[in-house]
C-alpha cells in the first residue's frame, strides 16, 4: 500500500515515439512462443511491460558493428572515433519506440511529467499519472496535478521559519509567523524600519529614531540626551556670556582684574571650552560617519587648546617675573605663536589620523551582534585607529607635563598673576578625563555603550566646567560682587631676595 506522503510527488521519465503496432506483434509472438526455447514466452511479459533498453543497446551495437563491417573494418582494431560515428549514424524502429541520435550522441527522446497519486491505489488505478509532456520543446499539459492536499491549488514550497522583528518606525515589536511577510533590514544605515527583535534593548542604537533603545527598556537614550542636551546648552550660553564679559571689562574698559589675566587669551580659551562643550553632541544619536569623523576634532583639540593657554600664560608670567628689577617685555602676538606652536602638532596628528585612518561608521561585531558603530576606515582599518589615538594620548601627556614643569618654575609669582594653581588643577582634570575615556572605549563601550556614554560625557562637561569654574567664577565674582563694577587696583609685592622689597602698582600682563 503506498505511502500517503506520495501523493503529489513529482518525477520524471523520458518518452520514446510509441509505435504500438510493433508492441502488439511482438506481445502476440512472445505467446505463441514455446516457453520451453524461449524463457518467459507462452504468456505476457513478464513484468507487465516491454523493456526496450537492454535489445535496443544490443540492437544499436549490431547494426553500427554491420555498418563497419560494409566498410571492411573489422579486420582489426576499430578506433573509438569511428565507432562513435557509427552509433550516432543508427536509426532504426525498435519494438515500441524510434531509435536516433542527435549529432552530440544524445538519444532523441521525450520527456514525461509524472505525479503520485496514492489514492489511485484504492480505486485500482495506476498511481503514477502523467502531468505533461515535452516533445520537440513544446509543453503539453495532460491534467492537473493533485497535491498532498488533495487539492489542485499550487502549494507554497517557500518555507522559512517565523520570527520576531523591531518596527523603527512604529516603535513596537512584532512576529510574521510566515517568515517572509517582512523584509529585515541591517541597522547599516539611515533608512532602516524592521529590524531584528535581538537588537531591542540592548544598549545599541540601532534605529535613526531610538526606538529600539527607548521603548520598553530599562535604558532610555531619549531621556539621557535631553537631559545632558540641556545640561550642556546651558553651559555653553554661560561660555558666551563669559565672551561678553571679557569684552567689556577687559578689553573695552581695561579692568585690571581682567587684564592681569590676558583677554585675548581668555577668548580663546572659552572659545576651546565652547568646542568641547560641542564635542558632546557628536556621541548623539545613531551612529553616523560624518559624527564619527568629527569626534577627534571637537574633543582632542580643545583639550590641547585649553591646556596650552594655561601654559602658554603661565611660561610669560614665569619669564616676566624671573628677574623682578629687569624689564622684560612678552606681547600677546609673542604668546599666541607659542600656543600656536603647541597647536600644530596636535592638528597634523588629527589630519594625518583623517586620512590614513579615517573614523567612520560601519557594521562591526558587538558583544555577538553585528552593530552599526564607530569604528576606522581609511587605508589601516582598525589598527590605525588605535595607533593615532595613543599618539594623540602621548602628545596630551607631553603637554600635560610641560605644562606642569612651568607651573613649578612659575609658584613663587606674586599670587594676582599667579595661575600655577589653576594649571595644576586643570591638569588633574585632563587626566581625570584621560583616565575616564580610555578604559570606556577600550571596556566598556563594546558591550555597554550606554554606561559608557554617560561616563565619557560626564568627564567631558567636568573637566571643561572645573577649568571654567575655577579660570571665571572668581574673576566675575571679584568684579561684580566685591568691587561692584568698579575698576580696582592693586599693588603686586615682588619678592627678589629675602632682604629686598619692591612695590610695583599696577603691573599686568603686558
Amino acid at each position: 500500500y503506498p505511502s500517503p506522503l506520495l501523493q503529489g510527488m513529482l518525477t520524471v521519465s523520458q518518452s520514446y515515439a510509441q509505435l504500438s503496432g510493433r508492441e502488439d506483434c511482438y506481445r502476440e509472438a512472445l505467446a505463441a512462443a514455446d516457453p520451453n526455447v524461449y524463457f518467459g514466452a507462452g504468456g505476457p511479459p513478464p513484468y507487465g511491460f516491454i523493456f526496450d533498453d537492454p535489445m535496443d543497446n544490443i540492437l544499436i551495437a549490431m547494426i553500427a558493428a554491420d555498418a563497419l563491417d560494409k566498410q571492411g573494418l573489422l579486420t582489426g582494431r576499430i578506433p573509438a572515433q569511428l565507432w562513435s560515428e557509427a552509433i550516432r549514424n543508427v536509426t532504426y524502429d525498435s519494438i515500441n519506440s524510434h531509435v536516433e541520435f542527435y549529432p552530440n550522441g544524445d538519444r532523441m527522446v521525450g520527456i514525461i511529467l509524472i505525479y503520485f497519486d496514492a489514492a489511485a491505489f484504492q480505486r485500482g488505478e495506476e498511481i503514477q499519472k502523467t502531468y505533461a509532456t515535452v516533445e520537440d520543446g513544446v509543453f503539453t499539459k495532460v491534467r492537473d496535478i493533485v497535491w498532498f492536499s488533495n487539492t489542485t491549488e499550487i502549494p507554497d514550497l517557500d518555507i522559512r521559519p517565523p520570527f520576531h522583528y523591531w518596527s523603527c518606525d512604529d516603535g513596537e515589536k512584532g512576529y510574521d509567523e510566515t517568515g517572509k511577510r517582512i523584509t529585515l533590514h541591517s541597522p547599516d544605515g539611515s533608512d532602516v524600519d524592521d529590524i531584528d527583535a535581538d537588537y531591542h534593548c540592548d544598549y545599541f542604537i540601532d534605529c535613526q529614531n531610538m526606538s529600539d533603545e527607548s521603548k520598553d527598556c530599562s535604558t532610555n537614550y531619549t531621556a539621557l540626551f535631553i537631559v545632558f542636551a540641556v545640561i550642556t546648552v546651558l553651559l555653553m550660553l554661560v561660555v558666551l556670556l563669559l565672551v561678553v564679559f571679557v569684552i567689556i571689562f577687559g578689553i573695552g574698559l581695561n579692568y585690571q582684574r581682567v587684564r592681569v589675566a590676558s583677554p585675548p587669551f581668555l577668548i580663546i580659551l572659552l572659545l576651546s571650552i565652547f568646542v568641547g562643550y560641542s564635542s558632546v553632541f557628536a556621541f548623539y544619536g545613531k551612529p553616523h560617519p560624518v559624527a564619527c569623523a568629527f569626534q577627534p576634532w571637537l574633543l582632542g583639540l580643545p583639550v590641547i587648546s585649553m591646556i596650552a593657554v594655561l601654559s602658554v600664560k603661565n611660561f610669560r608670567l614665569y619669564r616676566i617675573f624671573r628677574f623682578p628689577l629687569k624689564r622684560v617685555k612678552i606681547s600677546n602676538f609673542e604668546v599666541f605663536v607659542l600656543w600656536t606652536l603647541v597647536m600644530i602638532p596636535a592638528v597634523i596628528i588629527v589630519v594625518l589620523w583623517m586620512i590614513i585612518s579615517t573614523p567612520t561608521a560601519d557594521m562591526r561585531e558587538r558583544d555577538g551582534t553585528d552593530h552599526y558603530v564607530c569604528t576606522t576606515g581609511g587605508f589601516t582599518g582598525e589598527p590605525g585607529g588605535i595607533v593615532f589615538f595613543s599618539i594623540f594620548v602621548a602628545y596630551s601627556t607631553l603637554v600635560l607635563v610641560a605644562g606642569a614643569v612651568i607651573s613649578v618654575l612659575a609658584r613663587n609669582i606674586p599670587s594676582s598673576f599667579n595661575e600655577s594653581n589653576l594649571l595644576t588643577i586643570s591638569i588633574y582634570n585632563l587626566g581625570f578625563l584621560a583616565a575616564v575615556i580610555i578604559p570606556v572605549f577600550l571596556v566598556v563601550q563594546p558591550f555597554n555603550p550606554f554606561i559608557a556614554w554617560i561616563l565619557r560625557t560626564c568627564a567631558v562637561l567636568y573637566a571643561f566646567t572645573a577649568t571654567l569654574l575655577l579660570q571665571f567664577l572668581p574673576m566675575v565674582a571679584e568684579v561684580i560682587l566685591i568691587n561692584r563694577c568698579k575698576n580696582v587696583t592693586k599693588a603686586v609685592v615682588i619678592s627678589q631676595t629675602s632682604e629686598t622689597d619692591r612695590i610695583v602698582s599696577q603691573h599686568n600682563s603686558q
